[in-house]
């Protein structure tokens, strides 16, 4: 985690403003069924979540989405969960008051 932090760190310094998008199928399988193409690793939700929080707290997210799910595939909700899921912590983040 320790140098994914630091590549992201890194990268975000080096922009004034960052679209987000976060495609479900890098997810492992397990994670996220409902998608075209399951990743049978993937990267771990952990990591994807850690990347959404520095992002939405380092004041340069213009733009958030959220692709490849697909409902068809999804058969308990599984994908869409998580997708919701990422999208609530960037969302709903907020800085802390001084």
């Amino acid at each position: 985690m320790p140098a994914v932090e630091s590549f992201v760190d890194e990268f975000l310094r080096s922009v004034d403003l960052v679209h987000l998008s976060v495609d479900l199928d890098v997810l492992p399988a397990a994670v996220a069924p409902g998608v075209s193409s399951p990743a049978a690793f993937g990267v771990p939700l952990e990591v994807v979540q850690r990347v959404c929080d520095i992002v939405a707290r380092s004041g340069r997210l213009a733009l958030l989405d959220v692709a490849e799910l697909n409902p068809k595939l999804d058969f308990d909700n599984r994908t869409a969960r998580t997708a919701a899921r990422l999208i609530h912590r960037v969302v709903t983040w907020r800085a802390p008051v001084d």
